[in-house]
């Protein structure tokens, strides 16, 4: 399992250096100018143009951006015309690396929708009647996928370190900085319609949030983080996603995000939790479980730290005040697996494969 993130101590940072004397810069050479324009050409050459364009999209909508994408954008033009960045895509295909791959998830979602569903006049003999769902043994365990942004890297490590692995089978997929804003830098739905196609889970379990409370653009139009267009519009992702996995007899769990050190980054948090709470009413294949079960304060607020079995204090969050600590996230895990759990009936079948049965 990754190592948790941690900062650097104030202690082991470096010492900011002595103020120098203000000293009036010296404009650019011509031959300055000329050694910075091969410098970026050789950037393009070896790393590709074309990801110089998706860093500048990346970064936050405003005038930087704008200006980011423009240049970066000509110089991918300029460098595809004399093909510069031919050996990058080489590269890519000598290491087998591919392209993300882009689904029409709405048409999806609608395909899914127009198949008539099945119907039984009779539980057939292989359906767990408590569960309604067919039963999980060790010769065929339940199939599971964890996905989601940095807060998911934790929180999956501890989930499968949870889970019976007689019993479960799974799979962990996370991208550090994603979430459902900005499909330009990592496209989760289509991610997941790939995944789903790929790996035919049976449970999954998804956390976003910690990077979505951003502005968004559509159809060239900026939305500003919690207005009520934006939060329409995150509401209509969150559902996208929702009925993408509404496939069959698969599960979804939602982990809702846990209080956040900074009062306003909590506020925030907590009004995309409301929305995954309202997008999951009417789905009922959908449970959205509190990310802060465990690892949150009596009160419900912010908990660095809270007492362990033996009274002493046990760290439940890193050092951003966001992510969880291993022994936090091992809190977390118990309340979103227990809800796998139940819905799946794994208890049941823990304790007939530990009878031998």
């Amino acid at each position: 399992m990754a190592a948790p993130i941690r900062s650097p101590r104030r202690s082991d940072r470096p010492a900011a250096p002595a103020t120098a004397p203000f000293r009036k810069r010296r404009p650019y050479r011509s031959d300055q100018t000329v050694g910075a324009m091969v410098v970026a050409f050789v950037v393009a050459m070896l790393l590709g143009s074309q990801s110089l364009v998706n860093l500048a999209g990346q970064q936050p909508y405003g005038a930087r951006r704008t200006v980011l994408l423009g240049m970066a954008k000509g110089l991918h033009s300029f460098s595809h015309a004399l093909l510069l960045d031919q050996p990058a895509a080489r590269l890519g295909e000598l290491t087998g690396k591919e392209p993300p791959v882009k689904v029409d998830v709405e048409a999806v979602v609608q395909q899914q929708a127009a198949a008539p569903p099945t119907t039984a006049s009779t539980i057939p003999l292989d359906i767990n009647p408590a569960t309604g769902k067919r039963y999980v043994t060790a010769e065929e365990p339940l199939r599971v996928l964890l996905a989601g942004d940095s807060m998911m890297r934790e929180l999956g490590g501890a989930l499968m370190d949870t889970a019976d692995s007689a019993l479960a089978q799974v799979t962990l997929d996370y991208r550090v900085s994603s979430g459902l804003s900005r499909p330009d830098y990592f496209d989760w739905p289509s991610r997941l319609a790939t995944k789903l196609d790929e790996l035919q889970p049976e449970a999954v379990v998804l956390m976003f949030g910690a990077n979505d409370h951003q502005d968004v653009e559509i159809d060239g139009q900026i939305l500003r983080a919690d207005s009520p267009e934006w939060l329409a519009e995150y509401g209509r992702r969150v559902g996208l996603v929702m009925d993408l996995l509404h496939r069959g007899d698969v599960t979804v769990t939602w982990v809702a995000l846990p209080p956040m050190r900074s009062a306003t980054f909590s506020t925030a948090m907590a009004s995309l939790s409301e929305v995954y709470r309202a997008e999951a009413a009417d789905r009922p294949w959908v449970h959205v479980v509190d990310g802060g079960a465990g690892v949150s304060a009596p009160d419900g607020s912010f908990a660095a730290y809270l007492p362990g079995s033996d009274g002493a204090p046990v760290v439940l969050r890193q050092e951003d005040g966001i992510h969880y600590s291993t022994a936090g996230a091992d809190r977390a895990a118990a309340s979103v697996w227990a809800d796998v759990v139940q819905r799946w009936g794994l208890d049941e079948a823990g304790s007939t494969t530990a009878a031998g049965g």
